[in-house]
């Protein structure tokens, strides 16, 4: 056996045992960039999962934004109209001054025109 031999003697169980090492590095990379991707999906789809639970949150706070808006306007009104003797003159300012109140779902009040309405019915004590 000469010198060349001898070396790829000596080498081929280290050459063999590095071939084998990549090998079983390789399955044990595909097994994790697999379990990865499955964590990616699970967090992808839990991720839309709380997305949609957001904008439902958000749908809920804007409605109830506009129902605190509608009852603060009413009451607004309902203080106006206790403030005040006569109903008729109360309703009429009422009504020139809040051409911009909308009680539908869609709209929001304006409570500034309420709230206006209701100063100027207090001032105006002579409805005459």
């Amino acid at each position: 056996m000469g010198p060349a031999e001898m070396v790829l003697a000596g080498l081929s169980p280290v050459l063999a045992a590095g071939w084998l090492m990549q090998c079983r590095m390789r399955r044990e990379s595909r097994q994790r960039e697999s379990l990865i991707r499955e964590q990616i999906a699970f967090v992808e789809s839990r991720h839309e999962e709380l997305r949609e639970a957001y904008l439902g949150q958000e749908q809920t706070q804007v409605e109830l934004r506009r129902k605190v808006t509608q009852l603060t306007a009413l009451h607004q009104a309902g203080l106006l109209f206790s403030a005040t003797l006569d109903e008729t003159r109360c309703l009429s300012v009422f009504w020139k001054r809040s051409r911009t109140i909308c009680i539908r779902p869609c709209h929001g009040v304006d409570v500034r025109s309420v709230a206006s309405c209701h100063s100027a019915c207090a001032r105006d004590r002579s409805f005459g």
